[in-house]
């Protein structure tokens, strides 16, 4: 494995401090908190053609529907959330 992902030479001192102390001769993969929350954010960009919203709809509601339909609603909210987005990206540019 290390011959595949590393051809030629291992960088620092990984080798002789980590890898070679493994037992299973096993990679880790060190990450934070944000960096999971910024590659699943990554993971649901959707084209505004591809987000369907209803904005008319949305405009008739009333705060605990839109609270129970839109907020809570993951995929729906980060539509209107990227559509907030590009349109204030629109207005700044403007």
């Amino acid at each position: 494995m290390t011959e595949r992902m590393l051809p030629s030479v291992m960088f620092g001192r990984y080798q002789s401090s980590e890898l070679e102390r493994n037992s299973d001769r096993s990679y880790g993969i060190q990450t934070r908190e944000e960096g999971l929350r910024i590659t699943n954010d990554l993971s649901r960009l959707t084209l505004p053609s591809q987000r369907q919203i209803d904005y008319l709809q949305i405009a008739m509601m009333d705060n605990k529907l839109i609270k129970e339909e839109i907020m809570q609603d993951e995929d729906n909210y980060v539509a209107v959330y990227q559509d907030m987005c590009l349109s204030l990206l629109d207005f700044i540019e403007d």
